[in-house]
C-alpha cells in the first residue's frame, strides 16, 4: 500500500518561546530521531516553515537542526517550499509570493548545506486559489498539495462519505499550468490526526479496505507534525510503527510523479484543509476569512494596508514578511478559537510595518493605530481575556 505521508511543521513568528520549546521536545525531536533510524526505503514529505526554523536557531535546537539535515541527506525526507512566514498565498502579490518562496528556500539550504530548490510547495492551510497557483508556475514549482475538497465534484462537507472520484488513480495537472496537484485524503488524514484510539492494525485494516474499494494507486495523508507527540503523546508510537511497518510503503509526493499513471487535467475549486462553507457557488473559509467576523474585517483591513504600504529593508527577512502570517486570523476566528495575545501581537507587527513605511501618510498610520486598538478592545469584549483553544 503506497502512502504519501506529509507532515507540516510550523510556529508563527509571534509564538511564545516556551511553547515552541515544548513542541520541539514533545514532537519535533522524537520524530526526527525516529527518522534517523528509519529503513532506507521509507520516505516522507515534510514542510518546515522558515518561521519555525528561525525559532529553532534562536532557541539553540542545534542537535534537532543537525538531525533534519541528516534525514534529508540520507534521502528519508523530501522537503517542500512554502510561504516562509505562513502567509495565505491567495492574498499575496506576485512579488511577495516570490519573496516568501525565496526566503523559505534559503532557510532550508542553510540547514541541509546545499542550495535547495524543492519540487513541491505546501500552501499554508492548503489555502488554494486558481489565480495564485498560476503565479507559482513562474517559480519552478512542480507540484502543490490540495485538500480533496478542491477536486471538481467534491463538496466541502464530504467528511463522512469518502468521495475520492478516482483521484488517486492518476496524476492530476492544474488546467492552464504545468503544475501537478496532489489531493489530501481528508477522512484518512482526520483519522490519523484525531482518532486517539487508532492503532497500526486498525490503520492497516482500513487502508487495505480503502485500496481494495477505491482501486487507488496511492493515498495522501497530510497532518500537522504536532499531531504526533504534542497534540497526543501516544501518537509518537503510532508514527514509529508506521515507519517500521512492512505493509505500508511510505513514499514522497515527488516519488509518485515517477509512477507511470494516466494524466488528468482539472481546474480545482478554491479550498483549504480547514473549516469551509459553501453558499451556492461561493466558498467561505471562516477560520481565516469570515465576512461576518468583525475581528477578521479589522485584521484584513490592516493586512491590506501593510501589503500596500510595506517596504522591505533588504534581501533578508523583515517585519513586513512576518506580519503577513495567517495564524493571527485563526486565533481571531472564534468557534471557538481565541488567543488575545496572538491576535494583538500579530496586529502590532502589521502596525509596525505600516508605521515604518515612507509611503504611508500620518493619517494612514493613525488609522492603523486606531484599528489595532479597536481589534484588541472588541476581541476582549466578545471573547474575554482568557485563551480559548480549538
Amino acid at each position: 500500500m503506497r502512502i504519501a505521508l506529509v507532515l507540516h511543521a510550523h510556529q508563527p513568528p509571534t509564538q511564545y518561546p516556551e511553547v515552541t520549546s515544548s513542541i520541539a521536545q514533545k514532537s519535533y525531536i522524537p520524530i526526527f530521531e525516529s527518522l534517523t533510524q528509519a529503513p532506507k526505503d521509507k520516505k516522507i514529505t515534510i514542510n518546515l516553515t522558515r518561521s519555525l526554523i528561525d525559532q529553532l536557531y534562536e532557541l539553540r535546537f542545534d542537535t534537532l537542526l543537525d538531525k533534519i539535515s541528516q534525514v534529508y541527506n540520507s534521502n528519508n525526507v523530501e522537503l517542500t517550499t512554502t510561504s516562509a512566514y505562513h502567509a495565505l498565498v491567495p492574498h499575496l502579490t506576485e512579488g511577495e509570493i516570490s519573496r516568501q518562496v525565496r526566503l523559505q528556500n534559503e532557510a532550508l539550504s542553510q540547514i541541509v548545506g546545499e542550495k535547495l530548490k524543492p519540487a513541491g510547495m505546501f500552501l499554508p492551510e492548503l489555502r488554494y486559489s486558481y489565480d495564485s497557483v498560476r503565479q507559482l508556475d513562474k517559480s519552478n514549482v512542480k507540484w502543490v498539495l490540495l485538500d480533496e475538497s478542491a477536486y471538481p465534484g467534491v463538496r466541502v462537507d464530504s467528511n463522512e462519505g469518502h468521495e475520492m472520484l478516482s483521484i488517486n488513480r492518476s496524476i492530476t495537472k492544474i488546467e492552464g499550468t504545468s503544475i501537478v496537484a496532489f489531493f489530501r485524503d481528508r477522512p484518512m488524514s482526520f483519522m490519523v490526526a484525531f482518532d486517539h484510539t487508532l492503532t497500526l492494525s486498525k490503520l492497516v485494516e482500513i487502508l487495505k479496505r480503502h485500496f481494495s474499494e477505491e482501486k487507488a494507486e496511492y493515498v495522501v495523508v497530510a497532518v500537522d507534525m504536532e499531531t504526533f507527540g504534542y497534540h497526543y503523546y501516544g501518537n509518537i508510537n503510532l508514527f514509529n510503527q508506521i515507519l517500521e511497518s512492512d505493509e505500508i510503503n511510505l513514499v514522497s509526493l515527488s516519488d509518485i510523479l515517477e509512477l507511470e499513471l494516466p494524466v488528468k487535467v482539472v481546474k480545482p475549486h478554491d479550498s483549504t484543509w480547514g473549516m469551509a462553507e459553501e453558499h451556492g457557488e461561493e466558498r467561505v473559509f471562516p477560520r481565516w476569512e469570515n465576512p461576518e467576523n468583525v475581528l477578521h474585517q479589522i485584521q484584513w483591513e490592516l493586512f491590506n494596508m501593510a501589503l500596500r504600504f510595506g517596504e522591505h529593508k533588504g534581501a533578508g527577512p523583515d517585519v513586513f514578511d512576518k506580519c503577513l502570517h495567517s495564524d493571527q486570523f485563526w486565533w481571531a476566528g472564534g468557534n471557538p478559537c481565541w488567543h488575545p495575545g496572538m491576535v494583538e501581537s500579530g496586529a502590532k507587527l502589521m502596525l509596525e510595518t505600516i508605521k515604518e513605511s515612507a509611503a504611508a501618510t500620518e493619517k494612514d498610520k493613525q488609522h492603523a493605530e486606531l484599528l489595532v486598538g479597536r481589534l484588541v478592545e472588541e476581541g476582549l469584549e466578545i471573547y474575554g481575556d482568557e485563551v480559548i483553544n480549538c
